[in-house]
């Protein structure tokens, strides 16, 4: 689709980190961290019932090569993974949001649950919000690839 953000992003190199015929995998636009990921399907779609059986196959393929990296170079943070789809998404086209945690669906849930199972796993948190120019964006990729 020609006004699709996304769509455009697919050719959007100096922010790719992974990517094959149908999905990328690139560093957010405006990023929680460093390691912040948008994977998402080449082709314009916005629920997963849309996607054919290769383009799925090719986006969970980007999915975990995104994963396996972003623990590699982020150890100690294993990644949290959401979809954005539907009404909730935040781009009409189908993508994922991946990115480094060291406090994983704790603290989600927690602000849900405020007196939930969970409230009482406390983990110590830094929180950054640094304004990402191109060139870091660009920065950021090129550390991310292999």
């Amino acid at each position: 689709m020609s006004d699709c953000g996304l769509c455009s992003a697919y050719n959007e190199d100096y922010r790719v980190v992974f990517k094959n015929e149908k999905a990328v995998s690139l560093v957010i636009a405006n990023p929680f961290n460093d390691g912040h990921l948008m994977v998402l399907p080449r082709r314009h779609v916005m629920t997963l019932d849309n996607l054919t059986a290769e383009e799925s196959k090719a986006l969970h393929e980007i999915l975990y090569e995104s994963q396996e990296r972003l623990l590699d170079v982020f150890p100690d943070y294993p990644p949290v993974l959401g979809m954005q789809t539907g009404r909730h998404s935040t781009q009409p086209h189908i993508h994922y949001q991946m990115f480094p945690s060291d406090a994983h669906l704790r603290l989600l849930y927690g602000a849900a649950h405020p007196t939930g199972s969970l409230e009482a796993i406390k983990v110590p948190r830094t929180i950054t919000h640094p304004e990402y120019t191109t060139e870091k964006l660009e920065e950021i990729a090129r550390r991310l690839r292999v």
